[in-house]
């Protein structure tokens, strides 16, 4: 369990009659990776080796035509929440989930690409008509998918965001200002805090505690808050003032 900046591991090997518990009031701390290490020490006569991992299979590229690569450069929202960008850069495409790296996406036939760093096959996938909507990605037994965007919003259509925003649960408030083409949340307490806008009313950050922001509007389609979510809360109501 965690909480703030403490973090707890506990578990219990019942044939060894043996349990590990570690506390701690460092964040960053991996209690359940010391306690393992932990156990490693007092057991290493009574557990069997952990089973060699698979060696990593090589992928080659196939030839695929330019012009279809281009088609897949756009932005795709993964799974509701994360934001990827499929480019072109030369005759490679490459793809950054959210804040991420930039990795390359290996082709394997003209739909679908392994990325190496994450150890997944993405496959995009066409409508009736041809245009690329979504793609689909798989890592072990995780199964994914990412629909396609439309453009962001441009500059001046961001200003409609702008604003003083409340929240009478936490009893703070932000400004939304438009500053070099992004919306951007200002608060007293913290730094400036960039929006990318995903879709529609749709925002997020990079910020912990401001990770997803819905806009809410009224019958009359003029914005009256938004829904503010993260980690460990979600929907917290701003008002717009």
């Amino acid at each position: 369990g965690g909480d703030a900046a403490y973090r707890s591991f506990a578990f219990w090997f019942p044939e060894q009659r043996f349990g590990v518990v570690v506390l701690s009031n460092f964040g960053s701390l991996n209690p359940q990776q010391q306690a393992m290490r932990i156990a490693d020490i007092y057991l290493a006569d009574k557990l069997a080796p952990e089973p060699p991992k698979p060696a990593t299979v090589e992928r080659t590229a196939v030839k695929v035509d330019p012009a279809i690569l281009e088609a897949y450069a756009g932005r795709y929202l993964l799974d509701g929440r994360t934001l990827v960008i499929i480019s072109k850069e030369g005759d490679r495409l490459m793809g950054q989930p959210g804040n991420s790296p930039k990795a390359e996406m290996i082709p394997q036939s003209e739909t679908t690409f392994f990325v190496k760093e994450a150890n997944s096959e993405v496959t995009f996938e066409r409508d009736e008509k041809g245009n690329v909507v979504r793609f689909a990605m798989k890592s072990g037994s995780q199964n994914q998918t990412a629909r396609r965007l439309g453009s962001p919003v441009t500059a001046a259509q961001l200003t409609e965001f702008a604003g003083d925003y409340y929240s009478p649960e936490l009893g703070t408030g932000y400004m939304l200002v438009v500053k070099d083409g992004k919306l951007v949340a200002q608060h007293r307490r913290h730094d400036d805090i960039p929006l990318t806008e995903l879709e529609g009313d749709l925002f997020s950050s990079n910020r912990w505690f401001f990770q997803t922001v819905q806009f809410t509007r009224d019958g009359e389609k003029r914005i009256t808050g938004f829904r503010l979510s993260s980690g460990r809360a979600r929907n917290v109501r701003f008002d717009r003032q």
